[in-house]
């Protein structure tokens, strides 16, 4: 507290930090260590961007924890009540990563998925579901799912055991085209429109995922 002002850490110092932690590979530990060091960047600065909450989900997802999706989400939550910031488009997709990164778990000694895994695919789904209402209601205009968002989910689909995960996955990725078709149909701004095509057109990874 003595310290002089120019050697005062800031959101952007705690936020390099805690990006380390995330590309730690550290696994449930570094998560919590991450979520601890948040916690002391809460209570000593005024955190002014998401980048720290987004590290810290980041962690999570690397973390290979069954509980890597709910703590990823309720960082989320805790974001979304945050007097000061509001979250953007990597707050939500780091959450949808969590889901879709968080271990398959199988039902006792059979070797079958349980049906938790179809709740991962769910949630992501959730999370991509309300950015997009956030964006589309004018509430959050900070959250248009991008490329990344839809692939992210599609990948959690893809580790589904649920009957329709398939077809959901398939509508995801005609969304994706239908939406970089009509942006590239756009005339009036074009530069614009063809960088929110960019934004969503599928890619090798997307088809492939």
């Amino acid at each position: 507290q003595n310290s002089p002002h120019f050697l005062r850490p800031d959101t952007y110092t705690y936020a390099a930090v805690l990006n380390a932690h995330a590309k730690s590979g550290g696994g449930r530990d570094v998560a919590l260590r991450a979520e601890q060091i948040l916690q002391q960047a809460e209570d000593s600065i005024l955190i002014r961007s998401d980048v720290c909450y987004n590290a810290v989900m980041d962690a999570w997802s690397s973390s290979r924890s069954p509980e890597a999706g709910d703590r990823a989400e309720a960082l989320l939550k805790r974001l979304e009540q945050h007097e000061h910031i509001q979250p953007t488009r990597w707050a939500y997709n780091a959450v949808i990563k969590a889901w879709a990164k968080t271990p398959l778990s199988t039902d006792g000694g059979n070797g079958r998925l349980s049906n938790s895994n179809n709740s991962n695919a769910h949630k992501a789904q959730a999370i991509l579901d309300r950015m997009q209402y956030l964006f589309e209601s004018g509430e959050n205009l900070q959250v248009k799912p991008d490329k990344y968002s839809f692939t992210t989910t599609i990948d959690a689909w893809a580790k589904s055991n649920a009957p329709d995960a398939a077809d959901r996955a398939e509508s995801l990725l005609r969304t994706m085209e239908q939406r970089h078709a009509e942006s590239l149909g756009e005339p009036q701004n074009s530069k614009r429109h063809r960088k929110e095509a960019v934004d969503v057109q599928p890619d090798v990874i997307t088809y492939t995922t």
